[in-house]
C-alpha cells in the first residue's frame, strides 16, 4: 500500500489527539504543537560476521526553530497515562512506517523502545493494537523486538505480565540492562528476554569484566548485544566475552536512512530468515 494512504488510514482510525503523521519527502514524520518527530537508525551486526540482522530505531524531535528536544522530555510533557499510550504507540508507528519505507534494501529485526509508563497504563491486551499497524505495513510481531529499559522494570507484577502478554503474541523482547546494577542481572533474566543488552562502553569505564555477565545470559538461554561499542578495545572485549552482536557509533552511527541489508532485487530479510541471536 502507499506510504500516504497507510498515512491516511492511521490518523484517521486512530485517537492521537493533537498528533498526526505526514509525508515528507519520502519519509513519514510526526507533527505536535511546535515540535515535529522523525526516525533515525543504528544497525546491529553479528559479531563474528559483518552483515545487518537488524536496526534499533531512535526518536529524533526538534522544536520548530529546530532546537533539539530529548526524547524524554516529549514523553514527560504527556500528563495522564491515556497520552503516554497514545504517543508511545504513534512513536512505534513512526519507525514503522519509516522503515517500511526503505524496504526495498533493508531488512531484517527492528528493535523499537516501548516506554514503561505505556506498559503500566495498557490494563491487558497488550501488542493487540500494534499488531493491527504492523499487519497493515506487511509485518508481524515476529520481526518486531520490543525493548525495555531494565531498572524501569524492577518490582513492578503489572509489568512482568504485560512483557509476558507481548511474548505470547509472538513479539521478541530485548532487556536494555546498560544502566542496570550487574548484581541484579539474574532477577532481570527472570522475565524471559531473547536478548539483553550490555553496555561495553560502560563495563569498560567501571573497570567491570564482561564474561561473567555474557556467561549468565547465556546461561539463561539468551544472547547478548553489546551496546555502545565506541572504540577498537571496547569491540575488542565484547569478542573475547562471547557477545553474539554489536551495536555502536564503532558499528555505524544512529543515522535516518538504514543500513543496506540487500540489493533491490534481492526480497526484504524477515524474520523467517532469523533466530534472535544468530544469522542466517
Amino acid at each position: 500500500m502507499p506510504l500516504n494512504k497507510l498515512i491516511d488510514q492511521f490518523n484517521a482510525a486512530a485517537d492521537r489527539g493533537d498528533a498526526v503523521l505526514a509525508a515528507a519527502g519520502g519519509r513519514v514524520v510526526a507533527k505536535m504543537p511546535g515540535l515535529q518527530a522523525d526516525s533515525t537508525y543504528q544497525p546491529i551486526v553479528p559479531l563474528e560476521r559483518g552483515m545487518v540482522i537488524g536496526h534499533v530505531a531512535f526518536l529524533s524531535v526538534r522544536r520548530d526553530d529546530g532546537a533539539p528536544l530529548a526524547p524524554e522530555a516529549l514523553f514527560a510533557q504527556a500528563a495522564d497515562p491515556a497520552r503516554v499510550v497514545r504517543l508511545d504507540r504513534l512513536v512505534r508507528t513512526l519507525h514503522t512506517l519509516n522503515f517500511l519505507a526503505q524496504r526495498h534494501h533493508a531488512g531484517g529485526y527492528l528493535y523499537l523502545q516501548i516506554h514503561p509508563r505505556h506498559l503500566r497504563a495498557v490494563p491487558s491486551r497488550h501488542g493487540l493494537v500494534f499488531e493491527a499497524v504492523l499487519k497493515r505495513c506487511g509485518l508481524g510481531p515476529d520481526d518486531i523486538f520490543l525493548e525495555v529499559d531494565a531498572p524501569e522494570l524492577a518490582g513492578d507484577p503489572h509489568v512482568h505480565a504485560a512483557l509476558a502478554a507481548y511474548r505470547q503474541r509472538g513479539y521478541h523482547l530485548a532487556l536494555d540492562c546498560g544502566r542496570s546494577d550487574p548484581a541484579r542481572l539474574d532477577d532481570l533474566l527472570a522475565l524471559r528476554p531473547e536478548v539483553v543488552k550490555l553496555d561495553f562502553s560502560r563495563l569498560a569505564a567501571a573497570n567491570l569484566d564482561p564474561i561473567p555477565l555474557v556467561q549468565g545470559v547465556h546461561a539463561a538461554g539468551a544472547a547478548v548485544v553489546a551496546e555502545h561499542l565506541a572504540t577498537a578495545e571496547q569491540l575488542e572485549a565484547a569478542r573475547r566475552s562471547a557477545a553474539d552482536l554489536a551495536q555502536g557509533t564503532l558499528i555505524g552511527p544512529a543515522a535516518p536512512a538504514c543500513v543496506g541489508t540487500h540489493q533491490r532485487s534481492v526480497p526484504a530479510y524477515t524474520s523467517a530468515h532469523f533466530s534472535p541471536g544468530v544469522a542466517p
